[in-house]
């Protein structure tokens, strides 16, 4: 059985794209628009992962601290000297409640890089699992439009935030863009179809639907240093990250502790 196939039928996945024009507009104006994967019809550049690994770190950030993250953590490419500019700006301070020495430049390049592979490797994952998704399921009559994915966001912006210009400070904080927001939702349309077809049909449909989710017909083309699951020649890792590496959560919680707007306060406790 296909590992990602199962896991789209217990639990949604969080995001997909609506079409290759609207893909193009996702990348955003920095980085390169060199494609690094080719999706059936669609292509994963270098802008539009750098991109997601901005709304990645700051959706991950604000769920740890419930504030904006820090500018410039990460980027495609990386750029390792605004990741630890951005880190010393908010490193606490030696003192009275904060014996804590600073980090060192060496420690501050290691969390940099850490958090780029980790960032990269999600958004990537993301990505490239969003694209063969939309084939996939497009392939199968399971579609929703543009019109029926606006329908339902109006909707559930109005019932869960009704003040002025309350969802748009939600995007904000979160470093997430309405197409995003857009991409997200429409993911979660097409999993109740898929739980639906599941409903109505039965285990057989289902063990047909994973058979060929087998299929290399669907799989990625991904340039070297970019190969995720459904990525042709992907093998999944033995080990999920290293002993002496750290997750990105935990690198980002430990960076939530350092408050930026108590001029270098550092709480000292977990962030809940």
């Amino acid at each position: 059985m296909s590992r990602a196939f199962r896991i789209r039928i217990l639990l949604p996945i969080s995001c997909v794209c609506f079409a290759v024009t609207v893909l193009a507009g996702c990348g955003g104006s920095n980085g390169s628009s060199e494609t690094v994967a080719q999706v059936g019809g669609y292509a994963v550049t270098k802008a539009m992962l750098n991109q997601w690994m901005t709304e990645k770190v700051g959706n991950d950030f604000y769920e740890v601290a419930t504030h904006e993250a820090p500018p410039r953590l990460v980027s495609e490419p990386a750029n390792y000297p605004a990741c630890i500019a951005s880190l010393k700006a908010i490193t606490p301070i030696p003192g009275k409640g904060r014996p804590q020495p600073q980090p060192t430049v060496a420690q501050l390049t290691q969390k940099c890089e850490e958090l780029y592979r980790g960032i990269k490797e999600q958004a990537l994952t993301f990505l490239v699992s969003s694209l063969w998704t939309t084939n996939f399921d497009a392939a199968h009559g399971m579609n929703v439009s543009e019109a029926e994915v606006r329908h339902r966001l109006k909707r559930r912006t109005v019932e869960q935030y009704p003040k002025q210009g309350e969802f748009q400070q939600l995007l904000k904080s979160r470093r997430r863009t309405l197409s995003e927001e857009l991409f997200i939702l429409k993911m979660d349309m097409l999993q109740e179809k898929l739980e639906k077809r599941y409903l109505d049909h039965g285990k057989q449909s289902t063990a047909t639907l994973i058979r060929e989710a087998e299929s290399p017909a669907y799989a990625a083309s991904c340039d070297a240093g970019y190969i995720v699951e459904h990525c042709k020649g992907y093998k999944p890792p033995k080990e999920r990250f290293a002993s002496h590496v750290s997750l990105p959560s935990v690198l980002l919680e430990e960076v939530a502790r350092w408050r930026p707007e108590t001029s270098h306060g550092f709480t000292g406790v977990p962030v809940t």
